[in-house]
């Protein structure tokens, strides 16, 4: 069993958040997470160990089906920048959280893309929209790239991607 605890040093969660007015949600996280900073504020994992074994079951499934995922998308020539570790983090903040709305920048490949949409799926709510500024990838639309990566087993009606810059989009 791998060691969940080294993805939370330099943590990156594409999630949009309102730093200047956290959500009630957002203070409570049950992560050891400033939830303005998204900073480690201490060693105890606690919080997230049990996060682990109240979704294990789900969580055990997605990682099975993501290694077939990120060996296709490596096989592929592309690149999964995000980590195991992180991923699993990325997952359980989602199924946790519950989020109505979330939008990712930059999802590259779908990677990270398809740890939050197997959430979402789980959940049985909520919806994403991708921001990609790259338009195409060797020749192949970005948007064709990223869905021939995502996992079959998600709900892809809960998402949705936009090709451009996210800063002059209407979010």
């Amino acid at each position: 069993e791998s060691s969940h605890h080294a993805a939370l040093h330099g943590l990156y969660f594409p999630l949009k958040f309102d730093y200047a007015q956290p959500s009630k949600t957002m203070l409570n996280l049950p992560f050891n997470i400033c939830p303005k900073t998204l900073t480690r504020l201490g060693t105890d994992y606690s919080q997230v160990e049990a996060l682990y074994e109240k979704y294990r079951s789900d969580l055990t499934s997605v990682c099975d089906e993501m290694a077939q995922v990120r060996a296709r998308i490596l096989a592929g020539g592309y690149s999964a920048d995000f980590s195991h570790g992180e991923a699993e983090i990325l997952y359980l903040l989602v199924r946790e959280t519950q989020p109505e709305t979330i939008v990712e920048i930059s999802p590259c490949f779908g990677y990270s893309t398809n740890y939050i949409l197997a959430a979402l799926t789980h959940n049985k709510k909520g919806k994403m929209t991708s921001y990609e500024m790259t338009e195409s990838t060797n020749g192949i639309p970005t948007e064709k790239v990223i869905r021939g990566h995502l996992s079959s087993k998600w709900d892809h009606a809960r998402w949705s991607i936009q090709i451009g810059d996210a800063s002059k989009a209407d979010i």
